[in-house]
């Protein structure tokens, strides 16, 4: 399949139109939100599949290959989960000046569309932790110090009725600092995976959101799993052409890797948390990525259904809550979920991997 977008310069910076996509964020940041002016009139479409390209904008210091990167990453998982819109996936380089460019551009746009003051948004991307210039910093530092490391997130907002993203440099594409463009391929879609999530969750309260979201585990694990498959299966069949020589790891080997890793996690940064008890907040955090990958091929296996949680579990969500879904969808409780789960934490990995795709 051919994609098409059209590209033009915006005061030093790219916009990139994409063709069918969308993403799903949720996310407030009240003490910056302008109440008064430019209200939106615009009818509430979220959680529709839509026809209207995403809108992903680029720091003008990044190449070709992470624009293309990132259309294709999001339109090919947007055509096989669905295009869930409007999308907004903001991308920053490295330097100051093309950051500071795009912030100005994502700022005004902000005020024009009554979401935010531009003076308040413009100190949030240089001051916040989830600001424009953190995540500027985060590729700035791994080129500088040779380490690769990447951020992005779903940050906002079911309350402007987008879905909104922003990343660090994604420096795979680049195929810089040991990173592939399919590894960054993986992550694109599991970014994108958020955005479907938040999809089937309509309220505009950030703690029933929050709630109906779920668990870590749940919410990452399934991330990474949809991810992880798709992008193989995609391959596999052609759907998703890449012309980079770095090949993936087959899904059993990867995922073996992260049985050790979720493991070893827990005994050496919080010994003694069960494995659906971990949050972003501890120190063995990633665990809960890497088990809850594991959770989601279990529960899949469980109902012989690969695709589990988009054609059993998410339907139901939002009007049965996370344990009534999750007991509609999978025929069990989360309860004797966890107690299943942790027996078949402790078989052999031969054992294990039976239950996983060959890809």
């Amino acid at each position: 399949m051919c994609f098409i977008f059209n590209s033009r310069i915006v005061n030093n910076f790219f916009l990139l139109f994409i063709a069918s996509l969308c993403v799903v964020s949720c996310g407030q940041l009240d003490s910056l939100y302008d109440s008064d002016e430019n209200e939106s009139t615009a009818v509430d479409i979220w959680g529709q599949i839509m026809d209207e390209p995403a809108e992903v904008f680029v720091a003008a210091d990044l190449s070709d290959a992470v624009k293309n990167g990132i259309v294709t990453g999001l339109a090919k998982a947007a055509e096989v989960w669905g295009n869930y819109g409007p999308v907004e996936y903001w991308v920053l380089g490295t330097e100051v000046d093309a950051a500071n460019d795009l912030s100005e551009l994502y700022c005004e746009r902000r005020s024009q569309r009554g979401d935010l003051y531009k003076a308040n948004c413009l100190a949030h991307n240089q001051q916040s932790d989830h600001g424009f210039e953190s995540y500027r910093k985060v590729g700035y530092d791994a080129i500088i110090s040779g380490q690769a490391s990447t951020s992005m997130g779903r940050n906002g907002a079911r309350d402007w009725g987008i879905h909104r993203f922003t990343s660090s440099y994604p420096i795979g594409f680049d195929s810089v600092l040991g990173a592939t463009p399919k590894g960054e391929m993986i992550t694109v879609y599991h970014e994108y995976f958020h955005a479907v999530q938040h999809a089937f969750i309509f309220s505009l309260d950030f703690d029933e959101r929050d709630k109906k979201m779920g668990p870590t585990w749940f919410v990452e694990g399934g991330a990474v799993y949809m991810a992880e498959l798709f992008v193989r299966k995609m391959l596999a069949s052609g759907d998703l052409v890449m012309t980079d020589n770095h090949e993936l790891d087959t899904f059993k080997v990867s995922f073996e890797f992260k049985m050790h890793s979720g493991k070893q996690s827990i005994n050496t940064e919080c010994p003694g948390t069960l494995f659906q008890d971990i949050t972003y907040e501890l120190a063995c955090s990633y665990a809960a990525y890497d088990l809850g990958a594991w959770a989601i091929a279990y529960l899949s296996d469980l109902v012989a259904d690969e695709n589990a949680l988009l054609n059993r579990f998410y339907p139901k969500l939002d009007d049965l809550g996370w344990e009534g879904a999750f007991q509609a969808a999978f025929g069990i409780s989360s309860a004797q979920f966890f107690i299943d789960f942790d027996v078949f934490l402790n078989q052999d990995i031969e054992t294990q991997k039976l239950i996983l795709s060959d890809l």
